[in-house]
């Protein structure tokens, strides 16, 4: 396990704390879509299950996801590419997957997240962030 749940918690009380702000969420969104481009067209190729508004959703929740990651390790993770994300489909298919490995991010997506496309899209991107070096 990398991501602790007060890391999680630290990242979503600052979330939190600029929610007032109508653009924060595009914002994140902005940044992420920026700093890992294969993991946004990931999340956009689910347009047909999750809707405009789930994909917009579950970017800011892969935003969270990322933010926590680069605080647990202390870094940005390096850029994803297409195989990285096909193998972390393969290995960890849903969030019960991840929930053996990252626990503590598998019960954010499960806490905030209720479409089961989105928490098993999230999971696989989840498990991807964790594993880069």
């Amino acid at each position: 396990m990398i991501v602790s749940e007060a890391c999680i918690a630290e990242v979503v009380e600052d979330a939190g704390r600029q929610m007032h702000d109508p653009n924060y969420i595009t914002g994140c969104v902005d940044r992420l879509m920026g700093e890992q481009p294969a993991i946004s067209r990931y999340v956009v190729a689910h347009q047909r299950e999750l809707g405009v508004e789930g994909v917009v959703s579950a970017l800011f929740h892969v935003a969270i996801i990322h933010e926590s990651v680069v605080r647990a390790k202390g870094r940005s993770p390096d850029r994803l590419s297409y195989a990285e994300l096909d193998t972390s489909a393969r290995t960890t298919p849903t969030a019960e997957a991840l929930a053996r490995t990252e626990p503590n991010i598998a019960a954010y997506i499960a806490s905030n997240v209720e479409s089961a496309v989105a928490r098993d899209v999230l999971a696989q991107v989840g498990a991807a962030l964790v594993s880069l070096g």
